[in-house]
């Protein structure tokens, strides 16, 4: 979201682009885990045809298999060049394309981790945006960067272009973010990128920034704070739509 004379009213239940942060995975390996549940996108079609129907729902890409061998096993791209890059995307859009759903247009990469390589195949593919910079600590002011995951550099309250004509989407506010990070984010004239993680609980690993319903909690307070601070100057948007 971020402050900006008002284009249209709020959706109503939207989970679009930056109101909910980085992009919905859609395209996952096609390994079969244990009990042979595929857990590829477009062989679960009722879960498809709720994506599709959800209004003002933007679905983007984050890789295909999600794992990369090495000491950084979530970084898919890490050791990839533009070649290999561009054949995981084809076979992630093939993925959408059963799904029904419409041609990814962006993406949150694994682990944030945005290659020259990986970068050099968006802008092949016709890709339009990427959001790889997270940074949840550095304080907030109008030149403020990101120094945090992904990319480096860029700015932390502001769309940027970047190589291949990409449009890159900072991720500045998650669970355990206060309010007062948002305001600030906003009177800056700044985006409030809101991320959360789909999967809370894996064996050992708790997310931060899972989606519990504590943390739903949390960001209906933040949300409803902002919209009775702000009223209309507030965008309520997806990444899709300031891509272009």
């Amino acid at each position: 979201m971020s402050i900006h004379p008002p284009s249209r009213a709020k959706p109503s239940g939207t989970c679009s682009g930056c109101r909910n942060g980085t992009p919905t995975s859609a395209s996952r390996s096609s390994r079969r885990p244990t009990g042979g549940l595929s857990i590829r996108l477009d062989v679960h079609e009722p879960f498809c045809a709720f994506v599709r129907d959800w209004p003002a729902a933007e679905v983007a890409m984050h890789g295909l298999h999600h794992v990369a061998r090495g000491l950084r096993p979530v970084r898919e791209f890490e050791h990839l060049d533009a070649t290999a890059c561009r054949a995981i995307l084809d076979q992630a859009s093939a993925i959408f394309a059963r799904a029904r759903l419409p041609p990814p247009r962006g993406m949150a990469p694994p682990g944030w981790h945005a290659t020259p390589a990986l970068l050099e195949a968006m802008g092949q593919a016709g890709m339009r945006y990427i959001a790889s910079a997270r940074d949840l600590d550095t304080p907030i002011a109008p030149d403020a960067v990101a120094n945090g995951s992904g990319l480096r550099g860029v700015s932390l309250l502001h769309p940027e272009r970047i190589a291949h004509g990409l449009l890159h989407f900072p991720t500045n506010f998650q669970a355990t973010s206060a309010l007062e990070r948002a305001t600030a984010i906003l009177e800056c004239g700044g985006l409030l990128s809101l991320k959360a993680h789909l999967l809370a609980e894996s064996g050992s690993y708790r997310a931060l920034d899972g989606l519990t319903p504590a943390y739903c909690d949390h960001l209906d307070r933040i949300l409803s704070a902002v919209e009775d601070r702000f009223g209309d100057t507030v965008w309520w948007t997806s990444m899709g739509e300031i891509a272009g």
